[in-house]
């Protein structure tokens, strides 16, 4: 039985002009991204949860003062899979793995040739629960995650006033744990 679904369609666009006497940065940005998701019941307490998204960025800019013009398009298929067990009315444990998408780009204030860099992607494997307790007045959420991180954004400084964004070779997967404990009276 389908417990829910979820369609959505994002476009986005900025026209970016930065400029001041030294560094002139115009270009446009546009982006578009779809994104559906479906739970579906196995039975009372277990649903399946589905999900995949599609995102297409392009950017195009141009220095002046440096004769430099440039344009990119990047695109990205980012699908997530995941499991709920409704183990009583107040509470539930869940785990996920989905991926994540973060767009290439250009730095312009980085030495001639590392002007651009590539899209970050990452892959979240999450385990949790959600609880509500004490007749629903205390909320208490927590969660344990793994991220494989490939292709890391990072800014790198050249010396004290030049930095510039490019792509880590290999990115150190990031671990943790993540708690919320609010004390909240929730009605009904």
């Amino acid at each position: 039985m389908l417990a829910s679904r979820e369609i959505f369609l994002q476009k986005k666009r900025r026209d970016r002009e930065r400029d001041n006497r030294y560094y002139r940065e115009p270009g446009k940005n546009k982006g578009m991204s779809i994104f559906a998701n479906i739970e579906y019941r196995l039975s009372d307490k277990l649903i399946l949860l589905s999900g995949l998204r599609y995102d297409r960025d392009d950017i195009e800019v141009e220095d002046y003062l440096k004769n430099y013009a440039d344009d990119k398009s990047y695109s990205e298929l980012s699908p997530k899979f995941g499991v709920k067990y409704l183990y009583s009315d107040d509470s539930l444990y869940y785990a996920t793995i989905s991926k994540g998408y973060k767009c290439g780009g250009f730095f312009f204030l980085a030495p001639a040739g590392k002007k651009s860099y590539d899209p970050e992607t990452l892959w979240n494997y999450e385990v949790g629960l959600k609880t509500r307790l004490l007749e629903d007045k205390l909320v208490f959420n927590a969660s344990a995650f793994y991220m494989d991180i490939t292709d890391m954004e990072v800014t790198s400084n050249i010396d004290p006033v030049t930095t510039h964004i490019s792509n880590a070779a290999k990115a150190t997967s990031q671990k943790g744990l993540s708690w919320k404990l609010p004390i909240a009276y929730l009605s009904h």
